[in-house]
Order: C-alpha cells, then structure tokens, then sequence
C-alpha cells in the first residue's frame, strides 16, 4: 500500500485501512471490469481485470490539473500488448511479457468531474483461484494491477 496507509481491520467482505495523508483533489479508483483488492503472498494489494477492457475512475474534484499515472501491472498469461486511453483519446501502449511491470504514463490534461481511464489487453486470460478476491469459483483474469497512483506535475 501506498505511504500512509494502515490496515486496521480485515472483514469477511474487505479491508479497512486508516489513512494519513494530505488531503487529495484527484483520485483513481478501479471501476469497471475489476475485482475488489485482495491482498496477495507478496504483501501487495491486487486487483484482477476480469474483461479485456478495465476502466479506472479518476475523479478530479479540484482544479483543472495535469497529471502523470503509475500502476503496477503482471501479465499472469503470455505476452501480450497493454494499451491506455482516456476519455477516449489513445495515450500509450506497453508490450507485456510475464512480468511484474510498472508502467508510467506521460502527463495528461484532467478535466473537472469524471475521467475515464481505459486499459485494453490483447493477450489471452488465464484462469485463476477466485478464493483471494472472494469468489468461489475460479476467474478468467488478464491482468493483476496494484499501486495505482496520480503523480501531480509541478
């Protein structure tokens, strides 16, 4: 977790985390074709993009700002081609082999209120156990993402 997270509580549907930060105007949350965070073996909360298209939210609640983004991506199947866009427009695309990556996007105009933020996944899904991200059965997973950030451009 980020810099100024604590974990308090696990629950039998989540986490709950006490937060010391300076207060933010912007922030990402994973929203479409996602899983809830699970913390994994390796210490590092994960979240499975579960369709080959992934939204993350960013909400900019602040001032029209330029940001760079970072997230921590594994490609848990074969290689395969990472591309972004947001709000529709094509920012960047990412050749993925079997690795631990991650990836920073070049600085971006946010408009005021809501920003889409989509990831697309050429490769192939690879079926996983559901049980960390609570579900029964098995899910067809394309990628695991962690540490999604904002990085603000001064």
């Amino acid at each position: 977790m980020p810099a100024g997270y604590k974990l308090v509580d696990k629950t039998s549907d989540g986490y709950i985390y006490d937060v010391v930060a300076e207060p933010t105007d912007v922030f990402p949350l994973y929203w479409r074709n996602f899983t809830a965070p699970s913390i994994l073996e390796d210490g590092r909360a994960w979240v499975a993009m579960v369709g080959r298209q992934g939204d993350i939210l960013l909400v900019n609640n602040g001032s029209r700002s330029s940001y760079s983004f970072a997230v921590t991506v594994l490609n848990p199947s074969e290689p395969g081609s990472l591309s972004f866009s947001l709000n529709g427009r094509e920012l960047a695309s990412f050749a993925l082999q079997s690795v631990i990556l991650r990836v920073i996007l070049p600085p971006q105009e946010l408009k005021d209120g809501r920003n889409i933020l989509s990831l697309h996944w050429d490769g192939k899904p690879k079926s996983i156990s559901g049980k960390p991200f609570r579900s029964d059965k098995n899910l067809e997973t394309y990628l695991l993402l962690s540490s999604p950030e904002l990085l603000e451009d001064r």
